[in-house]
């Protein structure tokens, strides 16, 4: 197989959440090629996964030193901030992600959710909305949404995203629980009730 083989193989266990197989391909193509900046980032995507946050970093980093305009190494950046309580540095990351590619959906989803942990909930809310824009439909996106919307008191909206949550992907606990909070803020216990008893049935 050659590099570029080689690297679609190791995108496609991390997607599957194959760590070990994504390793066993990344070991020998480092070796072999240690200016891929590809290859650190997909290296740097397995620490992470993996909660191994000071490695993630190091081969991140690298991986950005070698191609500044990684845009995937710059959102595994920004999610490696998040994970460890930086949501600035997360979003001047995420910043970078969507100023290169703003038609890549998961830019924005990082900037909405270091925007949100910032207490920055309306705009989170418009880069959730541009990150549905760009194609992340998903209940978890729809999710995120939903709670920046509540935080920042819009009830209808939020009660719409996070209906839609619901919709998209019914077995996801996250829709159910941002429902039932919405539905809690409008007074209306049994419903909300409800709401929460299907987010524990699909998450206990």
């Amino acid at each position: 197989m050659n590099p570029a083989q080689l690297l679609a193989e190791a995108r496609a266990a991390l997607a599957r959440g194959e760590l070990d197989a994504a390793d066993a391909v990344l070991r020998p193509l480092l070796d072999d090629a240690p200016g891929d900046a590809e290859a650190w980032r997909l290296d740097g995507a397995v620490a992470l996964a993996r909660g191994q946050l000071p490695q993630a970093m190091q081969r991140i980093t690298r991986a950005l030193k070698l191609d500044a305009r990684n845009v995937e190494a710059w959102c595994e950046l920004a999610a490696l901030y998040l994970a460890t309580g930086q949501p600035a540095q997360a979003f001047t990351a995420a910043s970078r992600a969507t100023t290169l590619a703003p038609e890549l959906a998961r830019g924005w989803t990082l900037a909405g959710m270091a925007l949100d942990a910032q207490g920055s909930h309306r705009e989170a809310a418009g880069a959730f909305e541009l990150a549905l824009g760009a194609g992340d439909a998903s209940a978890l996106n729809h999710a995120n949404l939903a709670s920046a919307r509540l935080a920042d008191g819009g009830l209808p909206r939020a009660e719409a995203a996070a209906r839609r949550a619901c919709d998209v992907d019914p077995a996801q606990a996250a829709g159910w629980l941002v429902l039932g909070s919405v539905l809690a803020a409008g007074k209306r216990a049994a419903d909300a009730a409800e709401a929460f008893r299907q987010a524990i049935a699909r998450d206990p």
